[in-house]
């Protein structure tokens, strides 16, 4: 498991029987519980994955999957795939699929229609200009072609300056989700949908910030036709393998518009594992007995695998309003309630993510109020 955060992913791996080893950014304490890591040391993420995949004592024929954002660093990515079986999309697929007018260029479905999108320089940005200033002007986002949880983008404006390593993207109103799916390169089968929580400043976020998610939710026959036919259609297109996501937005009259594709294990994974009876990184669905018993795992050789028991899980990336020192957080939550947990006494820069707080409901909104809540108690224990 490689990323920048493995967390998650490496507890799905143990819902699906696997044995993680993992490399990332901040070998957090609940990561240390459940599977052997590495930490990338300060300054040197992404090429230090390199060294400590060599050094580290994971068997060779381990494969790989990755997560947190690694199709930004692709020469990562192509080094580890010359060394390694990977058990997500190669380099080709991820550097096609992340193409914002490849994905524009998809075809419409029932009740899912793509997002327009432009590039600069391209043809289709020279022949945009002109509608760009008429009627539809303002309706757009600039965001970066590297991105990540929604960092750096923000809404067009007459005049904005778009740089060479950014794009617009038609804007359109409404809720975002997420979908998530697993695909052999021909097939894709849709393992669920979430409700994405964006700029959320309870959370400590803000403008487009990814703030967390809330599902599995319900999606109309249409809507979860038209996302199942675009994941087919997106691993062909692409041969896109392994879990990936869609991030969408639907509008008013209900139409689903793709506007991003994650090529690798996402943050919506989890929150679909627990609430749905799921395991992503099974290649076949479960059957009934294990359904009820992927929602939480008992514990089995010292290894702690959170989970939260309700009709909807919601899980939120709380992110430090000010500079500050992380209390310890197992005192202060219950031990399925929190994630990523640093260690106690660790500093924490305004801006960075603390941890990842969960919640149950049998609702949207009653499971966002509790995350409002436990983010509420953290701030306030850190202000103390």
């Amino acid at each position: 498991m490689i990323g920048a955060s493995a967390r998650a992913a490496a507890q799905s791996a143990l819902r699906a029987g696997y044995r993680p080893w993992c490399i990332d950014m901040f070998a957090d304490r609940d990561l240390r519980e459940a599977a052997p890591v590495r930490r990338v040391p300060a300054g040197t993420y992404p090429a230090g994955i390199l060294k400590l995949l060599q050094d580290g004592d994971v068997p060779a024929e381990a494969p790989v999957l990755f997560t947190g954002a690694m199709e930004n660093h692709l020469d990562i990515v192509q080094a580890i795939a010359m060394q390694r079986e990977l058990l997500t999309s190669g380099v080709e697929a991820m550097r096609a699929v992340r193409d914002p007018e490849a994905l524009a260029s998809m075809p419409a479905f029932e009740h899912v229609h793509p997002c327009r999108a432009w590039r600069k320089a391209s043809l289709g940005w020279r022949l945009s200009q002109r509608w760009l200033g008429g009627k539809f002007a303002g309706l757009r986002v600039i965001k970066p072609l590297r991105s990540a949880g929604g960092k750096r983008v923000r809404l067009w404006h007459r005049g904005a300056r778009v740089t060479g390593d950014e794009y617009l993207q038609q804007y359109i109103q409404g809720q975002p989700i997420a979908a998530v799916y697993n695909s052999d390169g021909w097939s894709a089968r849709l393992l669920g949908v979430t409700r994405q929580i964006i700029g959320d400043a309870a959370l400590g976020a803000e403008g487009f910030e990814y703030s967390g998610s809330i599902g599995p939710i319900e999606l109309s026959a249409p809507q979860r036709s038209g996302l199942s036919r675009l994941g087919v259609a997106l691993a062909q297109r692409f041969d896109l393998r392994g879990v990936f996501g869609v991030d969408a937005v639907v509008n008013a009259d209900g139409i689903i518009w793709p506007v991003e594709v994650n090529p690798r294990y996402t943050a919506s994974v989890e929150v679909i594992e627990r609430g749905g009876g799921v395991a992503a990184l099974r290649s076949d669905p479960l059957s009934p007995g294990e359904r009820a018993g992927v929602r939480g795992l008992p514990d089995e050789e010292g290894t702690r695998i959170a989970h939260v028991r309700s009709d909807m899980v919601g899980k939120a990336y709380v992110y430090a309003r000010q500079d500050g020192v992380v209390p310890d957080l197992t005192t202060l939550f219950d031990s399925d309630t929190v994630a990523d947990i640093p260690d106690a006494g660790s500093p924490v820069r305004a801006g960075q993510p603390i941890c990842t707080l969960f919640a149950g409901g049998d609702s949207e909104s009653a499971v966002l109020t509790a995350l409002h809540d436990q983010a509420r108690t953290l701030y306030t224990r850190m202000q103390s």
